[in-house]
């Protein structure tokens, strides 16, 4: 999930940090601490299954195809990390909306092969997820 991003911020910013110094910012503290207990159980649960376990089945009956609705909520699921947080910086956008691409699409071919592991990636998901927020909560409490 790394490389992606830092190869990708290096082209786009030439200073991979320059990127990730647009992502963590301060908010009210209180804010931060909400985040910190909510986001990564709401954002971290939902996404995958309605992702993958619910948009992706359905648009493979309607499209009788198999690859093309993989590849279309993997993209759709990339593309809305553009908006946390968001920042009207054309670099900073392509950035966040193309970094997690390979990442959805390697959940969207295992959920697509492996449908029992839904479960276990969306919890994978929402550990993932509890970064975002503690260095939100850092920056905003002044650590």
């Amino acid at each position: 999930m790394l490389l992606p991003s830092v190869l990708l911020a290096g082209v786009l910013f030439t200073d991979p940090q320059a990127a990730q110094d647009l992502i963590f910012r301060a908010i009210p503290p209180w804010a931060a601490w909400s985040v910190l207990l909510v986001f990564p159980i709401i954002h971290g649960l939902t996404e995958l299954p309605t992702y993958f376990g619910y948009v992706m089945p359905r648009l493979e009956v309607v499209t009788q195809r198999a690859w093309a609705p993989l590849l279309a909520s993997a993209s759709v699921l990339a593309l809305q990390h553009m908006f946390l947080p968001l920042l009207f910086d054309w670099r900073y956008l392509i950035w966040r909306s193309l970094m997690f691409l390979p990442l959805a699409i390697w959940f969207g071919w295992i959920i697509k092969t492996r449908p029992a592991t839904l479960p276990y990636l969306a919890a994978a998901h929402a550990v993932l997820d509890i970064s975002l927020p503690i260095y939100v909560l850092i920056a905003s409490v002044g650590g």
